[in-house]
């Protein structure tokens, strides 16, 4: 499940760093300059590290304590089938 997680988490932040790439090139048109374009992509990250860190223990670390205590449950559930 870990394994899973990870790869499933690793793919998302690729698929979001080619989105802010792409938000990148398009800001850099509209305003005209490639450095205000990827300024504007580097406070898209900001503003998810921010969202990030306001917001972990609801989005990593509540999610993850569940995780866990759910597979030790369902584990020991197992081991008093046999």
């Amino acid at each position: 499940m870990l394994v899973l997680i990870s790869i499933i988490s690793f793919m998302f932040l690729f698929f979001l760093l080619f989105l802010v790439i792409a938000f990148s090139w398009f800001m850099a048109d509209v305003l005209g300059s490639n450095a205000m374009g990827f300024l504007c992509g580097g406070a898209v990250f900001l503003i998810i590290i921010l969202v990030s860190i306001i917001f972990r223990n609801a989005l990593f670390v509540n999610p993850f304590i569940r995780l866990f205590i759910h597979s030790s449950l369902s584990e020991e559930d197992e081991e008093d089938e046999y």
